[in-house]
């Protein structure tokens, strides 16, 4: 058993498999060594497979292998296809690394050729696999368009890099061996579907995440929207006993002629009167100049929640608006972050002013909220800081949501101050060249 293991076993086989383990390791999440040894012996099992006839599926088992270990560690087929493309492509460098400076350069008979060959590989693996982790977690991750297009680059990477490969096996298979002929095709064959249906079900799965979130957001607003008008109508209820109440007082007063006590009772009434009925300040008329139903409602919802709370609000609405087309479930949940937030932060001062501005041309829609603030410059510190939440350590989903939609939308984000207002203003590009006009 020894003998035929070193028969067929060579110390190159010994190393490579190594050093695949080592490029796969940093993309998985469960480190112990309980799972890499197996995943070396089956890596290492390669040399004495029947079933590999040629370095063509040498490459396409480790592939498989890698993928399904990356799969079974992630849970993801998407995510383990993409990752065992990269793992694929810095194995490609590290072949390209020995075939052409090692292999010519230093005899396979010396340890020279080992350690610079293990030592590159090493350093050559850890480099890329750190500026790939890098440009996903920067430029990538949380945005579904760019990792789309991130699978579909590396799928088509990887089956380019298969093709020379390919090529010359096809071209010794098919005038000495049929059956390897055959087997070579279903196998490459395999590998493209594998990498098609690992495109389709992130496309598919993506596609019902997003319609499920759309689902939700929609529903929270609309569910927001009937709590308000609801309270509303309970507020009308109210006012209108009281003013049953206030009606009998008067009328009271009036039949016994009692005009001082009237004066008083309506000096009494004048100043109640904000607090006993609703507020009907709200730019309603403004509201209705928007098209977007979903804004409109957002802005309604927060505007007399803050009013409730004692908040002055302004609505700045640029007349004529133009209003293109947009994607308004994103925005309402970003302004909606942002609405909370601001609120919330009002609510500490005695007095307070929220101003929202919307204005912008054919190309660009512009939203501004404006809110005052303790400490103007603090508060704009804290925004600014990575993982930042108003409400505390450890709960930073709101604005951790909020660049993540910004990013994933193409809207730009700005916050800066003026006088004592904290300002965040969104800049949202039109989706298409369609354009409309607000009513006046």
């Amino acid at each position: 058993m020894l003998e035929f293991l070193a028969n067929h076993i060579t110390l190159y086989d010994l190393i490579f498999q190594a050093i695949v383990v080592f490029a796969v390791s940093p993309f998985i999440k469960d480190q112990r060594p309980s799972l890499k040894i197996p995943l070396y012996f089956i890596l290492l099992s390669t040399a004495i497979n029947p079933l590999i006839l040629s370095f063509i599926f040498y490459i396409i088992f480790n592939y498989l292998v890698v993928a399904l270990f990356i799969f079974y560690d992630q849970r993801q087929l998407d995510r383990a296809i993409l990752l065992a493309n990269l793992v694929y492509m810095n194995l490609y460098c590290q072949d390209l690394y020995y075939f052409s400076v090692i292999y010519p350069n230093f005899s396979s008979q010396s340890w020279s050729h080992y350690l610079l060959w293990v030592s590159g590989s090493l350093l050559l693996i850890t480099g890329l696999t750190y500026f790939e982790k890098y440009l996903w977690q920067n430029y990538i991750a949380g945005s579904e368009k760019r990792t789309t297009w991130m699978l579909l680059a590396t799928s088509l990477l990887t089956l380019i890099i298969f093709i020379p490969t390919f090529y010359r096996e096809f071209l010794t298979f098919s005038g000495s061996n049929r059956m390897a002929l055959i087997f070579l095709l279903i196998s490459n064959l395999g590998l493209a579907i594998f990498l098609i249906i690992g495109v389709v079900l992130y496309y598919l799965g993506t596609s019902r995440i997003k319609q499920a979130e759309r689902q939700q957001a929609q529903q929270k607003i609309n569910q927001d929207y009937q709590k308000l008008i609801n309270q509303q109508y309970e507020e009308l209820r109210a006012f209108r006993h009281d003013w049953a109440n206030i009606m009998t007082g008067l009328q009271g007063l009036v039949d016994q002629q009692r005009y001082p006590d009237l004066a008083d009772y309506l000096n009494d009434l004048n100043q109640t009167a904000p607090n006993s009925r609703l507020n009907q300040d709200l730019p309603v008329s403004q509201l209705n100049r928007l098209t977007y139903s979903s804004l409109s409602n957002l802005f309604y919802t927060k505007l007399y929640q803050a009013q409730r709370q004692g908040i002055q609000c302004a609505l700045e609405i640029q007349d004529p608006l133009y209003q293109g087309p947009i994607n308004q479930l994103p925005l309402t949940r970003m302004l909606g972050i942002l609405l909370d937030n601001a609120i919330e932060e009002l609510g500490k001062l005695d007095q307070g002013q929220l101003v929202i501005s919307l204005a912008g041309d054919q190309v660009l829609l512009n939203i501004s909220i404006a809110n005052q603030c303790q400490n103007i410059q603090a508060s704009l510190d804290q925004v600014k800081k990575p993982g930042h939440s108003t409400k505390g350590p450890g709960r930073s989903q709101g604005l951790a949501n909020l660049h993540e939609l910004a990013h994933g939308q193409g809207i730009q984000i700005f916050t800066y101050n003026q006088d004592d207002f904290l300002i965040q203003e969104l800049v949202i590009p039109f989706q298409t060249k369609k354009i409309s006009r607000s009513p006046n």
